[in-house]
């Protein structure tokens, strides 16, 4: 993941915002997250060796330090999945318009706020945050409001660090409440400093500015000084406001009581908190300052600003004043002046977790960041057994699957079906959803499924289930969102004549197969023989991955007893052949399997023959007496199938071709022992004579011989039937190639 940090403030600069970026910055790159950052200096000195740091000068026009700092952001840009602003307007505007241009994801932090700032210091307003959006506002105020609302527009998520500030702003800049986070700011984490005997000196530290309200503190000192002559304000901090306080120092007569310091190091600042008696902070508003919670950290009793975030999670712990009431400053100082008040108060305070640190602030961004670039998977299918049409198998189940372990990095799993007129949409577990395309005809499913998957702009990556028009529809939006795509070999389509014969266009499909192909970014065959035959047709083989179709194993290791029992018994207890597949008379070559069923049964006749799938009326396809059991069903399901399995005794398949051979591996967890033609699925599969035997495409006389073998030699099926039960165990590990699906997608999307 690569993040650019765009801030205004950086170290040498002096500030928690300065700070926070740079132990962010650190932090972030301990956990192998790579980070630039962007940044106004007085100086190109790089202060930083961690991560790469752009520094743009401050000593030029605003329009210019914009400019330079745009075009600096842009480059920088083009790299990273995130770019995070950390204020509204120095970095914020300049961030929203490279995100118009580069579509990348926008976060912006917002610590503070710069339009009521602004407002404050040039005498717009003298109120609160809380109050500052009711009042009328000037041409320039309106002005850098709706920038500032079209920034927010811009970003993804905005980050604030406390609830007091988003409620603010959902009010009134009406954020989606969906875009809106909250990462508070951490508790420092070093260690007090010993605090002096009899200190009678109160600290305020911060930018000398007018929001932070110092002149109305020094004049509340004055009469606070009446009964405390020997007390000390200092005030430590730079700004454009300090010649004005001290000229109010002077009318005061205050120079001996009030003293003002140049701001400090973080950690000399930090000594000087630890060995004071109280921090005063009365700002107009603080939204979350990290001098309070220093304050908390080192048990240090402070007089905070009411107008402030924290004012709702301290209210029972921490004294808050009025910053519009010199008396109820006074009254308060000199209720701590009292020292049983004080350590009353220094106990309130030590009842505050300060646990929440830089781990947790690290954790909550990573998580915020993983999140928002996520991608969804958009699949594009014509299983329709997802609206519940003759569903039978496990697709849901396994899809439900993927859509979980695709959790920690993505966003879900979409999946277009086609489908004619007349289903909705169906939502499943773990963020799983499938869209029927409600195609008016079938030659609308191209469109229909485009116009639905164009929608989805956060996708990542586009998976198609065939080479053909689902393949089609994938390759347009691959063109539009411009995204990887990623073909299904689930078929045995090239270099194979009997495919080829089944329809007169299966030639188009051949042609439009190749095109698509080249195109992809990603091919998953379920079988070697697939991949060599993409190879040898010039496709990459480093876009190839071979990875089965996951089998349920342990759903076809068990069965109910009695219902097998019930099976046998209804056969009469004769041995049993067994084939499982749909009505495709062709491709299954089904003729060639009546016609071995008859030959078998010519020289064995103490048998059954099961077919589940294709529902035929057997007595009309197989020539033989009533003494022959047959029997034919439609689908069944899985939890169904198994006993069927377990009821038989041999599993022959006669088909012509076959990409891979779910059912042969069904088959084999059951114990069965297998005679299957040699198509390209089954030869990944069958070990010829180890777990159950090949014969020719078409050879029906090959098939009678290897089934009446394992009929007429039942210690020897038993044998290999087992040979193919620990072998599938093995090299056919649902789960492992569900991961290995799921992390072919994950790399496809990065």
């Amino acid at each position: 993941m690569k993040i650019l940090i765009a801030s205004g403030i950086f170290p040498p600069d002096i500030g928690g915002p300065a700070v926070y970026v740079k132990k962010l910055a650190d932090e972030l790159k301990k956990k192998n997250i790579e980070i630039s950052v962007i940044t106004y200096s007085d100086s190109q000195k790089d202060y930083s060796d961690n991560f790469p740091l752009v520094r743009i000068i401050r000593g030029r026009s605003l329009l210019i330090r914009y400019f330079f700092y745009f075009r600096n952001l842009f480059k920088i840009a083009k790299d990273a999945h995130i770019i995070y602003a950390q204020d509204l307007f120095s970095s914020g505007l300049p961030s929203a318009l490279v995100k118009k241009f580069l579509k990348k994801k926008l976060i912006i932090r917002l610590g503070g706020d710069f339009l009521w700032e602004k407002a404050v210091e040039k005498g717009w307003s003298e109120k609160p945050l809380s109050r500052y959006y009711e009042k009328t506002k000037n041409f320039k105020e309106r002005l850098f409001f709706w920038l500032g609302r079209q920034v927010l527009k811009t970003a993804d998520l905005v980050i604030f660090s406390t609830s007091w500030q988003k409620e603010i702003y959902f009010k009134n800049y009406k954020i989606k409440k969906e875009k809106a986070k909250i990462i508070e700011n951490p508790f420092p984490q070093d260690k007090p400093f010993s605090k002096a005997a009899n200190n009678q000196k109160i600290i305020f530290a911060g930018r000398l500015i007018k929001l932070k309200n110092i002149d109305y503190l020094i004049k509340s000192f004055k009469l606070i000084l009446v009964k405390n002559p020997d007390l000390r304000l200092e005030i430590i901090g730079q700004g454009p406001q300090k010649k004005y306080l001290e000229k109010i120092t002077r009318e005061n007569n205050l120079e001996k009581n009030v003293i003002f310091r140049d701001k400090l190091s973080f950690q000399k600042l930090t000594q000087e908190i630890s060995k004071c008696f109280l921090v005063i902070l009365p700002s107009l508003s603080e939204v979350s300052p990290n001098l309070a919670l220093e304050c908390i950290k080192l048990k240090k009793p402070i007089l905070l600003t009411k107008e402030t975030g924290f004012y709702e999670r301290f209210k029972n712990n921490l004294i808050f004043i009025d910053p519009f009431n010199q008396k109820d400053l006074t009254d308060k100082i000199n209720y701590l002046l009292d020292e049983e008040n004080y350590k009353k108060y220094q106990e309130r305070i030590s009842l505050i977790s300060a646990d929440y640190s830089w781990p947790e602030v690290v954790e909550s961004h990573i998580n915020i960041f993983n999140n928002l670039i996520k991608k969804k998977v958009l699949m594009i299918g014509t299983d329709r057994t997802w609206f519940g049409v003759d569903y039978s198998g496990d697709v849901i189940e396994r899809h439900e699957e993927y859509a979980r372990r695709l959790k920690p990095w993505l966003k879900g799993l979409k999946i277009i079906v086609f489908s004619k007129k007349g289903f909705k949409k169906k939502k499943f577990k773990n963020n799983l959803t499938a869209y029927p395309t409600n195609s008016l005809l079938k030659i609308f499913y191209v469109f229909d499924a485009y116009r639905i998957g164009r929608k989805h702009l956060d996708s990542g990556l586009i998976i198609v289930q065939d080479p053909f028009i689902t393949g089609l529809a994938g390759w347009f939006l691959k063109k539009k969102l411009k995204i990887p795509l990623l073909i299904h070999f689930h078929g045995d389509f090239w270099e194979n004549k009997y495919w080829l014969e089944e329809r007169w266009f299966n030639f188009l499909l051949l042609f439009l197969s190749k095109f698509l192909t080249k195109r992809a970014d990603g091919i998953r065959a379920v079988s070697s023989g697939i991949r060599q035959k993409l190879i040898a047709a010039g496709i990459d083989k480093n876009k190839i991955r071979v990875i089965p179709t996951p089998v349920d194993l342990e759903i076809f290791e068990n069965y109910d007893r009695e219902k097998v029992r019930d099976l046998r018994e209804k056969h009469q207890n004769k041995k049993t052949i067994i084939n499982v597949g749909r009505r495709a008379e062709i491709t299954k070559d089904y003729e060639n399997l009546f016609k071995t069923i008859s030959l078998v049964y010519e020289k064995y006749k103490n048998l059954a023959f099961l077919q589940i799938g294709a529902d035929f009326y057997l007595p009309e396809k197989i020539k033989a007496d009533e003494s022959l059991i047959l029997t034919s069903t439609p689908k069944i399901k899985q939890s169904e199938l198994t006993n069927y399995y377990h009821a038989s005794d041999v599993y022959v398949s006669s088909s012509k071709h076959e990409s891979f051979g779910k059912v042969l591996i069904e088959a084999m967890a059951a114990g069965l022992p297998v005679v299957a033609t040699a198509t390209t699925g089954s030869k990944e599969i069958v070990i010829d004579g180890k777990n159950g035997f090949l014969t020719p495409i078409g050879d029906s006389r090959g098939l009678t011989e290897k089934a009446l073998y394992l009929l007429n030699h039942p210690e020897k099926a038993r044998q290999m039937g087992e040979a193919g039960r620990k072998m599938v165990k093995v090299r056919f590990n649902r789960q492992k190639n569900i991961g290995k699906i799921v992390n072919f997608w994950r790399d496809l999307v990065e």
